[in-house]
């Protein structure tokens, strides 16, 4: 995708929700591993990861930390996505120098059992 004279990359992906029961109802194995396949398959360059990653246990989650490190402009403050109380929903940027980005997630559901989140990036 071109925006202005820039080249991004704009993925949406959907991570494992569930393990099976040897492993316990919740964890995170499952999601580390598709997010550093899905880290190993993207270009280089700048770009803008998105979707579902069902990051349940938190900022300390291997996906969360693996996609915080490959995309630093990605903003510090997510909001709950799921319930009122739990992050799953993310969007992970790597922006060109001077670009800026912004996200809040939107109060309707439109139909979901999640929020969707928006994001506005602007160039300088």
């Amino acid at each position: 995708m071109g925006v202005g004279s820039e080249r991004l990359f704009v993925v949406s992906t959907h991570l494992e929700n569930r393990l099976g029961w040897f492993r316990g109802l919740f964890g995170d194995r499952a999601r580390a591993r598709q997010a550093a396949a899905l880290l190993q398959a993207l270009p280089s360059g700048h770009g803008i990861v998105g979707g579902d990653f069902n990051t349940m246990l938190g900022r300390n989650e291997p996906a969360w930390r693996a996609m915080l490190e490959r995309f630093p402009d990605t903003p510090d403050r997510p909001e709950p996505t799921f319930r009122d109380r739990l992050v799953l929903d993310h969007l992970f940027f790597d922006l060109p120098d001077g670009w800026g980005v912004t996200r809040q997630v939107i109060t309707d559901q439109y139909g979901s059992d999640h929020h969707p989140v928006l994001a506005d990036i602007h160039q300088p």
